[in-house]
């Protein structure tokens, strides 16, 4: 990761004010205050029409761009919908895919410039869920549709307002909830905070990733805006270990190099630390980048340099990696396994 591109991560996250920084972005984020207000006026007031989807849809999240274990919280919606017999599909716009056409993935089978790497990673744990990637969301629903499913679950929808939703989750990262405050680019907010008003459940995502005291203080901001009893907290489990090729791989008490291109990384050496291995080294990239050959050996001779036992990146980063047979290098690549897992607790009233 580049000099300007550290401290702008530091900047947007509110970890280092940067003069340099806020005097050209921020001016770039208070245009782009005025254009949603202009557009939630226009909303409010019946300019701008939400076409309803022809299947009950839930909506999942998040009011800042990156780094809320998004993809981990749909997969845990998806399973717990097919334990109730329910046939759920998701729809996604992807990242960085290609074709404006409809895309309907399942076993993880698809061209990652095509389709993006979270809806493959998501059909890839989810073998029996349709994934629709549409650059146009309410056609994937259409599509869902054609395929016999009778829930879908939108990822990353809640600012997408023009398609109907029975339900709006939004998730929040409890260790860097809203970055510096400010709207992209100069912080990390997608739209106020204000906006959790339209919320129908807050999760607070890595709530063990901060002490009590933190965690209320954050859940007393967001009650501002949503009402205490449907604010929830989840965290992040981990569920084994796999290969480059897919093989399971026991790792304990190692040295092990780290790089990721994920919109958190941090979290990703703290989940490694928390497993009991030792960061040797780390590297970082932007979120979604596409690795190439030249990466990789590059990586492979850094984590040579530090004598690390393992090198080890995230679920999402194989997506993103050269398509060739095997794991070429003589340090073995590691990747942890993790599951979503939410707080339990009935809301309403129970019946009798």
């Amino acid at each position: 990761m580049g000099t300007f591109l550290k401290n702008y991560m530091l900047y947007v996250t509110g970890r280092k004010s940067n003069f340099f920084i806020s005097a050209i972005l921020s001016p770039v984020s208070w245009l782009m205050d005025t254009a949603l207000s202009i557009i939630n006026f226009l909303r409010a007031h019946g300019f701008l029409k939400t076409e309803e989807p022809p299947l009950p849809l839930i909506s999942v999240g998040n009011l800042t761009y990156g780094g809320t274990n998004k993809t981990p919280f749909v997969r845990m919606l998806a399973e717990f919908a097919l334990s109730k017999n329910i046939k759920v599909g998701i729809v996604t716009r992807g990242y960085s895919g290609k074709s404006s056409d409809v895309l309907i993935i399942r076993d993880g089978i698809g061209e990652r410039s095509i389709t993006g790497d979270e809806p493959l990673l998501l059909s890839q744990k989810l073998p029996d869920v349709p994934v629709a990637v549409a650059r146009h969301r309410m056609d994937g629903v259409k599509a869902l549709k054609s395929q016999g499913v009778e829930l879908v679950i939108a990822d990353d929808a809640f600012q997408h307002r023009s398609m109907g939703r029975d339900a709006d989750i939004v998730l929040i990262d409890s260790v860097c909830p809203f970055g510096s405050g400010k709207l992209i680019p100069a912080g990390m907010l997608r739209e106020k905070i204000s906006a959790l008003r339209r919320a129908d459940i807050v999760v607070l995502t890595k709530s063990k990733r901060v002490s009590p005291d933190e965690l209320e203080k954050l859940k007393s901001r967001v009650s501002e805006f949503i009402p205490p009893e449907k604010i929830f907290t989840s965290e992040i489990n981990h569920d084994g270990w796999v290969t480059f090729n897919g093989g399971e791989a026991p790792v304990k008490d190692s040295k092990v190099f780290a790089f990721s291109a994920i919109g958190s990384p941090d979290s990703f050496i703290k989940t490694l630390n928390e497993l009991g291995l030792t960061v040797e080294g780390s590297m970082t990239f932007r979120d979604h980048h596409s690795y190439t050959q030249c990466d990789l050996e590059s990586l492979y001779s850094a984590a040579k340099k530090l004598n690390a036992d393992y090198m080890s990146c995230t679920e999402k980063d194989l997506y993103n990696m050269p398509k060739f047979g095997n794991w070429n290098f003589d340090i073995p690549l590691v990747v942890p396994k993790v599951k979503a897992r939410s707080e339990e607790r009935r809301v309403g009233k129970e019946c009798r």
